[in-house]
């Protein structure tokens, strides 16, 4: 006699562990022209710790309480690490914004940031492309393509 088991049964409610595709979508946003000003924001905004430590060493370089530092003269929102002196801060600033919003640049994500024409140009997941959009909202949506299977991208905006 033999007897097989099974740990397999259709009604345990297994469900297909494979991974879902994500539909990816392309958004294109205006920035401002201020290529610096476009920069610095995505950096202040994606580093929130990282710039209160710049607010808080810029204040301390005011007020002396460091008196062998160099007097800060820029405005806190102008504030950068390249105030500091750090050289090269702003590179690779796009794809580290999407690490900072937990939607790596991957599986085919891109996001480009065009400086000649204020353009912000996101293939992406539609939950990433909303993260995107609630952080850096003055950046203004102009153009979305159509998404997989012919379904708009994005759902039309109010005041758009």
């Amino acid at each position: 006699m033999l007897l097989m088991l099974s740990c397999y049964s259709p009604s345990t409610g297994e469900t297909d562990t494979s991974p879902q595709v994500e539909r990816m979508m392309t958004v294109v946003f205006q920035t401002p022209i201020d290529v610096d000003e476009t920069v610095r924001t995505l950096w202040q905004r994606s580093y929130p710790k990282e710039y209160s430590d710049l607010l808080r060493r810029a204040g301390e370089s005011r007020d002396g309480t460091h008196p062998f530092a160099d007097p800060i003269d820029i405005p806190d929102t102008k504030l950068t690490p390249g105030t500091f002196g750090l050289l090269g801060w702003g590179r690779a600033i796009v794809p580290s914004v999407f690490d900072e919003l937990g939607y790596p640049l991957k599986d085919g994500a891109e996001a480009s940031y065009e400086a000649a024409t204020g353009r912000f140009k996101i293939t992406h997941s539609s939950p990433a492309i909303e993260s995107f959009r609630a952080r850096f909202p003055e950046f203004k949506q102009i153009q979305s393509e159509l998404g997989v299977g012919g379904q708009p991208a994005t759902p039309p905006r109010v005041g758009d």
